[in-house]
């Protein structure tokens, strides 16, 4: 079973108003491109060259089909998209790419990633405490 660490400390919660307890996954580390081509290459079997060429090639297409208006599906990964953020306006003659706030890439998860995410087993402590005890369930 996957297992996943959680940090849960004392921060200060905007809409309640007051100091609230919360928890968030602890990042172990950024993975970076050459070591991601460096597992995919000894998963597959294939030289890290191969691997690297078809990677950027996918790379290149997926900024070019995004920044296009094409949503792309990842196989089990799931599918990105463009999406933003905008103000809203009271009518429609109001509106204009000045109240565009945001632009981003939104990953929608696929279903068996979703349900991979559901079994992970969540683990923590508190940043006071230091103590690690289980937190939230064990993914079952």
């Amino acid at each position: 079973m996957k297992t996943i660490k959680v940090r849960t400390t004392l921060q200060r919660v905007a809409c309640a108003d007051k100091d609230m307890y919360v928890s968030r996954p602890v990042t172990y580390s950024k993975i970076d491109t050459d070591e991601l081509i460096e597992h995919a290459s000894t998963d597959a079997g294939v030289s890290k060259a191969n691997v690297a060429a078809v990677f950027y090639a996918i790379i290149q297409q997926v900024e070019e089909l995004l920044l296009n208006g094409h949503s792309i599906q990842l196989g089990q990964l799931g599918t990105l998209r463009f999406s933003m953020n905008c103000k809203a306006s009271e009518s429609a003659e109001e509106v204009s790419a000045d109240k565009v706030l945001r632009r981003k890439i939104l990953l929608y998860p696929s279903a068996k990633l979703k349900q991979a995410l559901e079994r992970v087993s969540l683990t923590g402590f508190t940043a006071d405490a230091g103590e690690e005890e289980e937190v939230v369930d064990d993914g079952q």
